[in-house]
């Protein structure tokens, strides 16, 4: 993997907009359950998406609580990611570093726009019990086949199916959802080092996907920072389960996620 330096972010707090190649895409830490959005793929068309949003709302610790609860304590660009830091005002006093950044293979060509998201959840108590649900959205999406997998790859879920929920036990949680409609294929995957799940809930009317990472989940405490680094890659192409493979290949490879 090598950085995309043919990136670039324009930041007008708290909204910052992403050029990437042919790529456009906005992240506005306002609204952080949204993630990367406002993507416009190489065509010029607007791709009906949503990349690696945070949930602040139902982070384990203020469960039920508002998302007003965190506040945006720093915001900068550094390079090609742009840093977002939020820290909750309730008693958990848990503290969020997420950073978003274009990646490139050296060999990638597909045109793939890839995001990787890296984070970092501490406290300054004992005994917090947290969680962090990470969702991306995508509309338009027939089959979701699961990666690296040995043998042929099997659906995880196909349209008109109920929602599915895969568990590390189960194999890897990265997954290639094929595109309808003219969309792209979306592969989403995380570093194994996490714990969490992943669930696949359709929407009502089955034109939409939802890929809901719970991270974490644990209870843990001061001096002890919990990590994740999750991929959310959109395939222009289609659905190529050998590109997509190659992308969590790479991701196994990359070192330790120690400071964001």
């Amino acid at each position: 993997m090598i950085d995309n330096a043919d990136s670039s972010w324009e930041l007008r707090s708290p909204r910052a907009t992403l050029q990437c190649g042919p790529w456009k895409a906005i992240v506005d830490l306002s609204t952080p359950e949204r993630g990367v959005h406002g993507i416009v793929g190489p065509k010029g068309d607007s791709i009906e998406g949503e990349l690696l949003g945070l949930d602040l709302a139902h982070c384990s610790a203020n469960e039920g609580s508002s998302q007003n609860a965190w506040r945006l304590a720093d915001l900068f660009i550094r390079g090609d990611e742009m840093v977002g830091v939020f820290e909750d005002a309730g008693p958990a006093s848990l503290r969020l570093t997420a950073s978003w950044r274009v990646i490139s293979q050296a060999a990638n060509t597909e045109q793939a726009f890839a995001v990787e998201l890296l984070l970092s959840l501490a406290t300054d108590e004992l005994g917090v019990r947290a969680g962090l649900p990470v969702e991306s959205r995508l509309t338009g999406w027939s089959t979701v086949h699961r990666l690296g997998m040995e043998g042929t790859p099997r659906p995880a879920l196909n349209r008109g199916e109920p929602e599915a929920e895969l568990l590390p036990d189960d194999g890897p949680l990265a997954v290639l959802v094929e595109g309808d409609q003219g969309q792209p294929a979306l592969a989403q995957m995380v570093h194994p080092a996490a714990s969490c799940r992943l669930l696949l809930s359709p929407t009502e009317d089955d034109q939409g996907l939802g890929l809901r990472y719970g991270l974490f989940d644990w209870t843990f405490e001061k001096g002890v920072t919990l990590r994740a680094r999750l991929r959310g890659i959109l395939l222009p192409n289609g659905a190529d389960t050998a590109v997509a493979d190659a992308w969590y290949e790479d991701l196994l490879v990359q070192p330790p996620t120690l400071s964001i």
